[in-house]
Parts: C-alpha cells; structure tokens; sequence
C-alpha cells in the first residue's frame, strides 16, 4: 500500500511540473507572436482568453503591459538609515544619605513626569536639624568674639591719641626747659623732670601700640573662628539638604516609589529622563556620509522623519552634528546625530529602533521605479512595432524606492514594471492611442533624404492596394511630396515589409 501511495505522489509531481514546464512555453511563445493586426495599424487583436493570449482560436496576442515616460524633475532624494533613540539629558536618582523615609510627594509614580527642583521625597532629618542648630550657634559665638576683638581696638586705638597728645606736650615742655637752662633761667633739676616725663610718654606710646597689636591679633584669630564656623554651618546646612530628593531637571521619572516609614540606603532608586531632547544615532555608509556633508565634511542641517520600524506615529527631526563612536577592535566609527524637533505624541522612548529618512538637498535627474530596470541596470523601451530594447541609462543614485537616471533617460516610453516574461525582443501590444499615431506637434523626430530606392518602395507599398491606415498614408505621402522623412517610419515599413 505504502508503494502505491508513494508511486502516485511521484505521478502527481510529474504531471504538474509538466503542465507548468507547458504554461512557460505558451507564456514565451506569446511574447514573441507578432500582433495579427499590426499590419492595419490598428489596436491589438485580443483572444477570449485575455490580453496575454489565453484559451481560444488563432495565435497568442502579444501581452499589454503599463508604460510610463521618464521626465526629467527635481528630486529630492532621501537617505533610509537605521539607528537607535537616545536621552543625552538623563540623570540617575539616589538619595545622599540613607535613614528613615518621612515624606514622600503625593504624585511620585513609576512613569510619572517631574518638574526640576520638585521634592519627590525626604529622609528623616531631625538629627541634621539639631547639627545646624549647633553650627549656627558656634558661629554666633565666633562673630561675638569677633566683635568684641573690633571693640577693644577701637579703645586702644582712642587711649593712643590721648597719650600721643600727652607726649607730644611733654616734648615741647622739655625743649622750653632746656632752652631756659641753657640761659640760666631754670635749674639743672627741673631739666632732668622735663626729660623724664618725656620719656615716660614714649615708653606709654610703646606699651598702647603693643596692645593693639595684641588686640589685632586677637580679632585675626576671632575672624578665622567665624570663618570656620560659616563652614560648619554649610556643612550643616548640605547634610540637611541632603536629606531631600529633588529632580534635578524635567521629565519622565521611572523607577520604584518607597514608602513613608521604609527604611532607604543610599542608592539608586530611580532615573529621570528629558523626552524633549531626543537624539537618534546612525551608523551610515561613507557613501551615506557623503551625501549629507559639506565640502568640509560638517553635517548639514537636513531635515528627517523618523519612523518606528513597526509603524505608529513617529517624529520630525534636523540633522545635529557628526561624531565619532568605539567600534571595537576597528578603532572608531562615524555616527550622524539626528535631534528630534517635534514628536506630537511622545510616543519614542530611549532605545527605541527607528528609521530616519533624511532628506538631501534636491538634484536635477530622471526619477523611475527601481523595479523599472533590469537586472543590469536598463530599460525596456519598445520600438514603433511593440519589440522591446533594452536601453542603456546612466543610473546617479537610488533611493529606498527610486532609481534617480541621467538626463539622457528623458522622454523614454518604457515598461514600468517588466516580468520575467519581458526581456529584450519580446513584443508587447501597445496601446491603441500609440499604434500609428501621428508623432507629438513639439517632437522634433529625425529627418532622412528619400534616395530613388526608397522612393519606389513607397510608390509600390501605396500602390499594393494594402489596407493602410489613414494616418500612415497621409505620412507616406507627404514625404513622397517633400522628399524628406522621418526615419522611424521608414524603419516602421521596412519591418512590415519584413526586411
């Protein structure tokens, strides 16, 4: 039984690559029938079975395919990148010091947004609290030292004018002695008083400038105890502050939310991230490089749409700068920086993976579906007679649906999107409005002289009697008259003549 079944699956598999291997040849046999009504000039005669030569009598038509004509526009191409959603704004939260939970903000949340300088919670300060008391009351004790030092200067400092008046006195009573005793007029004794009390006057003038400077002194160390007594307040004052978690800048908070009463160490409990100052990061291609940098290798400021790769709203952004990350062993990689303007719906998250479409500056080329060229790189283009020629194109670059083509690809009527059935020599029908129809009024098709052979070719093909359409012999003659024509007619009569 297990032979039977496996015969007739054998059997099975011939009979349908037969029928397919038989398909093909009827598919490639009807691309390269001529068009029983070419000869008239008329549209393509179609079978029953459709356009592409189905069931019923007679030959296969030749297929219709989509034509389109290449045009020359500008072109704004666009570079499809790939790349990863960056926070350059995003800080790590930890509380400075570890304790008891007392306060904890009411809207504190996984997912919640912040505002800078909001207290999201505190830790029992009440010991940071009686330091700063202390402290302050330290630095009271210093500053009245201080003051204290300021005043006795300032009394020693009075005393002096006093006993500098007194020796200034003493002085000038010992010249007047001295001058009298020198004349007769005072005794040897009264001299020697005068000069004593004068030098007790300066030995008092020594003895009050000592004690300034000892007071001086005294309100330089006063001045140091203030000082450091400001620095312990400070330091009171940070311990206290510590004691506070405060976002340090806007945005979305994730991470876990303690309780009031919990005890909390002093590490991370959470991030915050600014969602209003988003970067993507690419890696591109130096052929990618090159395109959206100037002569001096800057960024230019081109702008890009971002996209998530599984669709949803995405966000508009500028080109920001070009930088250069670790690439392992092979040292280090450019990466353009995008820096999102506008994203309306906050919906892009660090880490996020988009896709960045950057828009280039606009060329001047010939636009056309990738799937519009062949697999070396021309196109199809078919002749007067629907046979298709593969015409070479200078191809400027592609983008992530369009190839972009060099100015020679203008005016091109070829098949948007060629099968495997189309190839080069296969015939096409084309469409009716195309078949023998009079040339564009602005073409300017190329002009032959009608030398005497040609001349009695003509004169017999209208004179045969055959079935012209109008248009083509009104052509024909008129190039009888002038003895001119265009060469793509007498091409299109050498081909009906079969030559």
């Amino acid at each position: 039984m297990r032979t039977v079944l496996r015969s007739l699956v054998v059997l099975a598999v011939l009979a349908a690559s037969s029928g397919f291997a038989a398909w093909q040849a009827t598919r490639f046999h009807a691309a390269l029938a001529p068009d029983a009504a070419s000869e008239t000039g008329g549209p393509p005669a179609r079978r029953p079975g459709g356009p592409r030569g189905g069931g019923g009598g007679g030959g296969a038509s030749a297929p219709e395919v989509a034509l389109a004509r290449a045009e020359t526009a500008q072109v704004a191409p666009v570079t499809t990148a790939y790349g990863r959603v960056t926070a350059p704004r995003s800080v790590a939260l930890a509380p400075a010091v570890a304790g008891r939970v007392a306060f904890v903000a009411p809207d504190l949340r996984d997912g919640a947004q912040v505002a800078a300088g909001q207290t999201l919670l505190r830790i029992d300060d009440t010991e940071a609290r009686l330091a700063l008391g202390e402290a302050q009351a330290g630095r009271a004790t210093a500053q009245a030292g201080r003051d204290d030092a300021r005043r006795r200067i300032a009394e020693l400092q009075a005393e002096r004018a006093l006993l500098d008046e007194v020796a200034a006195l003493r002085e000038a009573n010992l010249e007047r002695i001295a001058a009298l005793a020198a004349g007769g007029g005072a005794a040897a004794a009264t001299r020697d008083e005068a000069e004593a009390a004068a030098i007790g006057a300066r030995q008092a003038l020594a003895t009050q400038d000592a004690e300034i400077a000892a007071a001086e002194s005294q309100l330089r160390q006063a001045g140091i105890s203030v000082e450091q007594a400001d620095l312990a307040v400070a330091r009171a004052e940070r311990h206290l502050a510590d004691h506070e978690l405060v976002a340090p800048i806007a945005g979305l908070y994730a991470g876990t939310v303690p309780v009031e009463g919990q005890d909390l160490a002093a590490t991370a409990i959470g991030r915050i991230t600014d969602l209003d100052r988003l970067e993507v990061r690419l890696d591109l291609t130096r052929a990618m490089l090159g395109r959206v940098t100037d002569a001096t290798g800057a960024a230019l400021p081109l702008e890009a749409a971002i996209h998530p790769p599984g669709g949803g709203p995405g966000a508009t952004a500028r080109l920001d700068r070009l930088t250069l990350e670790a690439a392992g062993e092979a040292g280090e990689r450019s990466v353009a920086v995008l820096r999102i303007t506008d994203q309306p719906c906050a919906c892009l998250r660090p880490g996020d993976f988009v896709e960045a479409r950057i828009s280039e500056p606009e060329i001047t080329g010939v636009p056309v579906p990738h799937e519009a060229l062949t697999a070396d790189g021309a196109l199809l283009v078919p002749d007067p007679e629907g046979v298709l020629q593969k015409i070479a194109v200078d191809l400027l670059r592609r983008t992530a649906d369009t190839a972009i083509l060099g100015p020679g690809a203008a005016g091109l009527r070829y098949v948007a999107d060629p099968g495997p059935e189309l190839f080069e020599g296969a015939r096409i029908a084309l469409p009716a409005a195309e078949h023998d129809a009079e040339p564009a009024a602005d073409a300017t098709p190329e002009m032959v002289e009608i030398d005497a052979e040609t001349r009695a070719r003509l004169v017999a093909r209208l004179e045969s009697g055959a079935e012209l359409p109008a248009p083509l012999r009104a052509r024909i003659e008129s190039a009888l008259e002038t003895g001119t024509a265009p060469a793509a007619l007498l091409q299109r009569l050498a081909g009906r003549a079969g030559e």
